[in-house]
């Protein structure tokens, strides 16, 4: 009895050590499995998640080409109903122009809240909107009859660089999705395979867990069962007080994200919506001001040739002689001022050429230095890199020394004023003030003053004609606008950054132009005395003014040619016929009703090839016609033009 007690403890023992090695057995195949399923449950999640992105890229590749077809179809009908006046191109046209805005909203949503690509989206946004307007005025044309100027609006190019850009922004947009989609094809693939393996653990783990729980109930039975009863509802309760408050934390957190979201894409929609209104308002105004340019360019025209002839036939009259100088003089100003009303509007007629950026503002800084004075410290900071540009030579110097100019204005105590160049390379479209910039390599040039700087409510309108904070008489208020037309002109864009009490900082960005051709504009200086012709020499002259074109005649036959006028293309094309082509020279302006001068010329040259070619214009964009592309190519005079301008140029043309 005394020898079975110790045994009975000793087999108490065992079976408790072995209840206890049992549990803790179960215990760690429990763990291992809760870890298993667990891991199972989220790489299938992940798994989900991924095949959910990848629908989501492969939606978002048509979505952005269904933007760009919307538009390339609505562009087919519009162009359609140009050229035929048909309404059924109507109906492709209205039909698409109603899908565009809901097609960007869904290429939006599908993109998300990435930053770039929510970027992306509100410029291909503004540049389709952009595109619907051009569309809608051509329609409209065409609907009022004014088919020519329909067409016109067309030929310009202006939808087609639209189109280019949206485009390239969808093209974009596809190359950025298919990259993605290939990361989310790999993920999708990772996440299959790891949820394979995750189940193939836990049916092993489950397996063996089903096995020790068979021997767990006969051994342990209610007790076990009772106190992991309790423990898994006092585990539960706790992961789903955890789970709750993890759930309304990051809901807070989206929310929060969300409104600051929104917040900033109202104020960037009311900044990009207001720079579209001034651009449009700019640009009404431009269209305006060159037209009426246009019309008084022509008078001046034949008031300084008549002032000319008449100086020249008065010379022994000193008193009419000032009279007609005083004439000359105000007529002089009435064309510096249209010039800088075409400035503004974009219509000038250029002069560009290749031009060393560094090496003109070089070129300026002893002029500079004498015009703005001494109390005005100039600091120049060249970058070695900055590119070159295709600019008028002339009117980029005009344009920094009237922006010195006006720093030093905004000076009157003294400071400084630094100009810079510096190389910008665009790697997407840039919009400043309302005028897109596209990718490229530009050379940007500042101008930072220390002066008086400039409040919002002025910095808003700086562009606009005959706008100045000056005092009466000390500023025409055509400056900046002069300045802001004529980069646009040049293929560029302005930037201003003011602030009162902070300065001013103006930078110009100008395209590239190292591999541009340049261009030949006649204004040649009086020399005092006027080329006579030669005997047999023969000018065909073609102007719709009637006065300029009498003017012009009177002026040729005064210097000895042989003068034959038309006021039309199709005259002028008559009278070389009936002469057989016997000109030495065809002297016509560019923008008339019907054929265009340059069209003129092409149907000369094509029956008449030796013969020579001298244009006229106060601008040329009237006629869709970019000065610097003319076919066939020639020398353009610019209007108005004087007597001795007119004979130079004559005399050079005709010698070819």
């Amino acid at each position: 009895m005394n020898q079975s007690v110790p045994r009975t403890a000793r087999q108490l023992y065992l079976w408790v050590a072995a209840l206890f090695a049992l549990v803790a057995g179960l215990v760690g195949i429990g763990v291992l499995s809760a870890a298993a399923f667990q891991q199972a449950v989220g790489d299938d999640g992940a798994r989900l998640e991924a095949g959910q992105l990848y629908s989501q890229s492969n939606a978002t590749i048509s979505a952005a080409a269904a933007v760009y077809d919307a538009l390339q179809d609505a562009e087919r009908g519009q162009r359609g109903f140009a050229l035929t006046q048909n309404p059924v191109f109507l109906d492709p046209y209205n039909e698409n122009v109603s899908r565009v805005q809901p097609r960007i909203d869904t290429l939006a949503r599908l993109i998300g809240d990435d930053a770039v690509d929510a970027a992306t989206i509100d410029s291909l946004r503004t540049i389709a909107q952009l595109k619907l307007e051009e569309m809608a005025g051509v329609v409209g044309m065409v609907e009022r009859g004014d088919v020519s100027a329909a067409r016109q609006d067309i030929s310009t190019g202006y939808g087609r660089r639209l189109m280019e850009q949206i485009r390239e922004m969808t093209e974009e947009i596809r190359r950025q999705e298919e990259v993605r989609l290939e990361e989310r094809r790999t993920a999708l693939a990772t996440a299959e395979s790891e949820t394979s393996e995750s189940i193939q653990r836990l049916a092993i783990f489950g397996t063996a867990l089903l096995v020790a729980a068979l021997v767990a109930v006969i051994a342990l039975a209610a007790l076990l069962t009772r106190a992991y009863r309790a423990a898994e509802r006092e585990h539960l309760i706790e992961a789903q007080n955890e789970a709750l408050e993890a759930a309304v934390a990051e809901r807070t957190q989206e929310l929060t994200v969300a409104n600051e979201r929104l917040i900033a894409e109202a104020h960037s929609r009311e900044s990009a919506e207001a720079r579209l209104r001034q651009a449009q308002r700019m640009e009404a105004v431009g269209q305006l001001t060159g037209g009426i340019a246009h019309d008084f360019n022509n008078m001046l025209s034949v008031v300084i040739g008549s002032l000319d002839l008449l100086k020249r036939r008065t010379r022994d009259d000193e008193k009419l002689q000032r009279l007609i100088d005083n004439a000359l003089e105000g007529a002089d100003r009435a064309a510096t001022l249209t010039a800088r009303l075409l400035a503004f509007s974009r219509q000038q007629s250029l002069k560009p050429q290749v031009t060393d950026t560094n090496e003109l503002l070089g070129n300026l800084r002893d002029f500079l230095q004498r015009t703005l004075g001494e109390q005005i410290q100039i600091d120049f900071d060249f970058a070695t890199d900055a590119p070159p540009v295709f600019v008028d030579t002339a009117e980029l110097e005009n344009v920094i020394i009237n922006l010195g100019a006006n720093a030093r204005d905004a000076m009157p105590a003294g400071g400084t004023l630094n100009i810079a160049s510096a190389r910008e390379e665009l790697k997407t479209a840039r919009d400043l003030n309302g005028h897109v910039l596209a990718p490229g390599i530009y050379a940007a040039i500042s101008i930072a003053d220390t002066g008086e700087g400039m409040p919002a409510d002025v910095l808003a309108k700086v562009y606009e004609p005959f706008f100045t904070t000056k005092p009466v008489g000390k500023g025409t208020g055509l400056g900046l606008s002069q300045v802001h037309g004529f980069v646009i002109q040049s293929g560029g864009a302005i930037e201003i950054e003011s602030e009162p009490g902070k300065g001013t900082t103006i930078r110009l960005f100008l395209p590239e132009g190292e591999h541009r051709q340049e261009f030949v504009r006649l204004d040649a200086d009086p020399v005092g005395f006027m080329p006579e012709a030669r005997p047999g020499e023969r000018v065909l002259i073609v102007e719709d003014q009637d006065q300029l074109r009498n003017l012009t005649v009177d002026v040729l036959r005064e210097m000895g040619y042989e003068v034959e006028a038309a006021e039309s293309a199709d005259a002028a094309l008559e009278i070389l016929a009936q002469k057989d082509g016997a000109f030495s020279l065809l002297f016509t302006d560019i923008v008339m009703p019907g054929k265009s001068g340059d069209q003129l010329a092409r149907a000369a040259r094509s029956d008449y090839p030796d013969i020579n070619v001298l244009y006229t214009s106060g601008y040329t964009q009237a006629a869709g016609v970019d000065a610097r592309e003319l076919d066939p190519p020639g020398d353009l005079l610019r209007k108005p033009y004087t007597v001795d301008q007119l004979a130079i140029a004559i005399r050079r043309a005709v010698d070819g």
